[in-house]
Order: C-alpha cells, then structure tokens, then sequence
C-alpha cells in the first residue's frame, strides 16, 4: 500500500469462526506448486460471508429446529489448495472429556447471524452415525480417502483428487455445477496437499527463502460455506512505525519448509512491507474484495473470485467498469481524508446501524464520496447514505451499498 494513500474502513465486525495448522503432505509434494501455478478456475463466484478463523473454532452448531448439535473444535486446513478440508465437530461431554469428533465438510455449514450460531444443513442423525475423528491419529484421518468418504457421507463433491476414484464432470449427479481448477486445460481436481490443525497454524512463524523471519500467522480470513482460506494473516511489529502491522497473503502464495514447522514465503523483507498491509483497527480491509484481489495480484496467485470490479450486479457493475470506479486502496487529499473520518466517525456512533453491518467502507475522492458494502435493510442503507450528505452535498454521494439478500429457512433433507 503507498503511503500516500490512507485506507479508512468503516466495519461492523460479524460473529462467527477461527482457524490453526497444517499436516503432511502426500508423494507427490514436489508436483504441488507447479501443479498449483498451473491451476486456473473454472468460473468465477462472489466472496461468501468472510470470517476470522478465530470467530470459527468454538462456534455452537445448530440444526434447522435450532436444536444444539456440538461445536467447532478445529479446522482442517489445506493450504496449497486455499480449502478448508474439513470441520472437526465436537459432540456430547466435555472439552477433551468424553467428546465424539466428526469430520464434516465445511460446505455443510451456514453461519446464522440470528442465533448467532453456525447451521448444520443436515441432520442429527448424519452427525451421530459418523465415524469418529481421532486427532490422536490425524495423519490417516486426513489422508485423501478418509477425507473423500467424510464428503460422501455428507453429499458433498470433494474439491480434491483422490487415487482409483472416478473424475467428477462438471457438474455432479444432483446438478450443483462443480467450480473446480482446470490443469493445461483439462477438467481435474488438485491434489489434497499438507493438511493441519487450524489452532496449531496460529502463531506459525513464516519465513522467506533466505530463511529470515517475516512474522508470524496472527489469523485466517475463511469464507466457510465455500471451504475456502481467502487469506492467510501475517502480524510483525512496527512495518511502518511502532503499531503491529499485518499483511494478508493468499494461502496458495505459501509452502512447508522440510520439517513442516514454518511456512516459506518467495518474497524480501522490504517487498513484503510493500506489499498491501493494514492495522488491526482495519480489518475490514482483509474483507473488501478490491482489497484481496489486490493481494492476489501481488502475489502472483489466480484470482478464483469476483471482486466488486467483476461481479455482474446491475447498477453497481457499470459503475464498477466506468472510469468513476474507486479502488478500496484509494483516497484523496487532506480535506478528503477529513471527510472520510468524520463518515466514519458519526456511522460509528449511530446506534441504529444493526450488529450485521459487514465490508461498509467510505472512499473519498476530490469530495465526492463513494460508499461501498452490504447491510441488512434498505433503511440502513438510506440512513449511511443521509449520514454522509451531512458532510457533502447529496449529489456527491455514491451509495452503492447492497442489501443483503436473505436465504429461506433451511428445513432439512
């Protein structure tokens, strides 16, 4: 990020989710990043509902009666690929005591932000007559077969290839359209790569070729219901001056050094304080789909998302495409940066603004000010919009915010 520009985020942070490690990988290591460089998607989707993998682990799961199934106990994480591999489930007794753990695909969760719970499509049943996970022995129970038979059990397509199994087309048996990678250009899956704890990959030390150390992971950006790690955090203090700094990296930018007890980095010391960082006041950065297209960018990795610049969304898309479009990366002058704040700042202290207010970010450029996000109503929406005409004409405010779209009660299989 240039100095010169000053990102200021406006961000009700949403409830739900937290991440960790990673384990071994397979025979075919040596083939996984240049199979990965290869790797193009096959379509293009929005960012789901990002969250913090720190919300994720501990969070209670439901069913559709709202009946209570368990909890979060870890996430399985595959890094070379960007997934989540699966969600390590925690039913009856105690934490460590007497508890059955379950692995379950991450596409079988929706976060409710009205019970503030995640939302088991399935049923009570599915959960109960799983085999259990034993993290004693995490190695064979993250292995592609176990992992494959954990995503047939629950209907879900895995995202991986595993050995003697059949490729899936494009689109599977229950015509949900795969969105896998594409190797030269063929239809095939990746293979699974190191797999590991997502509360051991907290505090993992990252390093770059020449072995120096850059940080250390402070957290995971995770868009769950997509089984997707969008970015991987990196926290080291004073970047540009005392206050911690953090930089968001894409997971598949990373590779296990030879003991798999650090992540590997290809870049320097002063490219990755070039590099888009943020405070850890702005985390919404780390969530504003401009803003990871940009680190995606930077580091080289295939952008497999829409970013508000691609996304064909009516009003909002021509906008986008126009020479009008503002970065998230961008403001203006002195007097812009001021009328950012104080945006900003009132919005903050208006208590009408709901607890699911995500990704609303203030961008002000030569006095016109564009505001950008998702909210939960139309009346919110308004409200910002007459809460920025305070501070400049109507005229020069962009409302592009979107109200969020709510999915129908989930009743069951």
């Amino acid at each position: 990020m240039k100095t010169q520009k000053i990102i200021w985020i406006a961000t009700v942070a949403l409830s739900c989710a937290t991440l960790p490690v990673f384990a071994q990988a397979g025979d075919d290591d040596n083939k996984a990043p240049r199979d990965r460089d290869e790797a193009k998607p096959q379509s293009i989707q929005p960012l789901g509902d990002l969250r913090r993998a720190s919300q994720i682990i501990g969070e209670e799961i439901k069913d559709a009666h709202d009946q209570r199934l368990g909890k979060v106990r870890d996430l399985a994480l595959d890094l070379q690929n960007g997934r989540v591999a699966t969600v390590i489930v925690a039913r009856g007794g105690v934490v460590g005591m007497d508890e059955k753990l379950v692995a379950v695909p991450p596409e079988s969760f929706v976060c409710d932000h009205t019970i503030k719970a995640l939302r088991f499509k399935g049923s009570q049943e599915q959960l109960k007559n799983a085999p259990e996970f034993k993290l004693s022995e995490w190695t064979k129970y993250t292995e592609p077969v176990e992992l494959s038979e954990a995503y047939q059990r629950f209907g879900v397509e895995p995202y991986f290839f595993t050995e003697g199994q059949p490729l899936p087309g494009v689109a599977n048996q229950s015509g949900q359209v795969s969105h896998y990678y594409s190797f030269n250009g063929q239809n095939a899956l990746p293979r699974v790569g190191y797999i590991s704890r997502a509360s051991r990959l907290m505090g993992t030390t990252a390093k770059n070729n020449e072995n120096e150390k850059l940080g250390s992971v402070n957290n995971m950006v995770i868009d769950l219901s997509a089984g997707r790690v969008v970015e991987v955090i990196l926290a080291e203090g004073g970047f540009l001056g005392g206050e911690r700094e953090l930089s968001a990296v894409p997971p598949q930018a990373f590779h296990w050094n030879a003991d798999n007890s650090a992540l590997m980095l290809d870049t320097t010391k002063d490219a990755l304080r070039a590099a888009p960082h943020f405070k850890p006041s702005q985390w919404g950065y780390a969530y504003e789909p401009d803003s990871i297209a940009a680190v995606y960018r930077n580091y080289k990795v295939p952008v497999y998302f829409a970013g508000t610049s691609t996304m064909d969304n009516g009003a909002q898309n021509v906008r986008e495409r126009t020479d009008e479009g503002i970065s998230a990366l961008e403001q203006g002058n002195a007097e812009d940066v001021k009328i950012t704040g104080q945006i900003r700042q009132a919005l903050q202290s208006n208590n009408a603004t709901s607890a699911d207010v995500a990704n609303v970010t203030v961008v002000t450029m030569d006095g016109k000010v564009t505001l950008r996000g998702t909210v939960a109503t139309e009346e919110e929406k308004r409200m910002i919009g007459d809460t920025a005409a305070k501070f400049v004409s109507a005229d020069r405010v962009d409302n592009q915010i979107m109200v969020k779209t709510l999915a129908p009660a989930f009743h069951g299989y």
